[in-house]
């Protein structure tokens, strides 16, 4: 009887332990605490973007070190803000309450804009934020727009007819492209515009200044 009772208080004892996952704790209080996590357990930025990585079921006051798996693609602080450097892909670690939790941190590069307008005359430069390698820039029309070697973007000018003509700009790394449209738009004000009303006023003017030399004349002979 006694080894019966003994025996069932120890398959008790036994089911409480194993409905107790292995990767939570008992407080004093008794109660059963989640194991720390990520939030997270991945997370894609762009090159430059700033994020800071969210734990959940940490004991309080917990002290934390963070790493990164490659300091290239993305940073990490002390306070768990992680930044994008360049495209590529790295895991987080973070050591907490005596165990290692991972985030996989994905970081894409990105042009500096995707679409712009500018003015015939005017220019401006785009920069491919985060890609590592040499940046091969390409007009798709360079009679309206050109594309230097270092990304400045010339507005040439509009099509024959046209008040407004577009043109994509493309920026290829490796085997990766990126794209920006670009649209021009006729000046506001052109020197032909401004020339022929120069030449309008100025004829106007000429032509009072004749007739009022013609009738200083006429006044003169009488």
């Amino acid at each position: 009887m006694i080894k019966r009772r003994i025996g069932a208080i120890a398959l008790a004892v036994a089911m409480v332990f194993t409905s107790v996952p292995a990767a939570s704790a008992i407080t004093p209080a008794g109660k059963v605490m989640a194991a720390a996590k990520f939030a997270n357990n991945s997370v894609s930025i762009k090159a430059g973007e700033k994020k800071v990585l969210k734990i959940k079921g940490a004991k309080a006051k917990s002290k934390i070190k963070w790493s990164t798996s490659d300091k290239k693609v993305a940073s990490v602080s002390k306070k768990g803000e992680i930044k994008g450097i360049t495209e590529g892909k790295c895991v987080i670690t973070a050591k907490v309450d005596g165990k290692s939790i991972k985030c996989n941190v994905s970081v894409s590069a990105y042009l500096s804009q995707t679409s712009l307008t500018l003015e015939e005359g005017d220019d401006t430069k785009l920069k491919v934020i985060g890609a590592p390698g040499t940046v091969e820039w390409s007009s798709s029309d360079e009679e309206v727009v050109g594309v230097s070697a270092k990304g400045v973007v010339d507005a040439y000018g509009t099509k024959e007819g046209e008040t407004t003509s577009t043109a994509t700009v493309t920026a290829k790394v490796g085997n990766k492209t990126y794209t920006c449209k670009v649209t021009v738009t006729l000046m506001e004000d052109s020197d032909e515009d401004y020339d022929e009303e120069y030449d309008e006023d100025y004829d106007e003017e000429y032509d009072e200044e004749s007739e009022e030399s013609d009738d200083e004349s006429d006044i003169e002979e009488e």
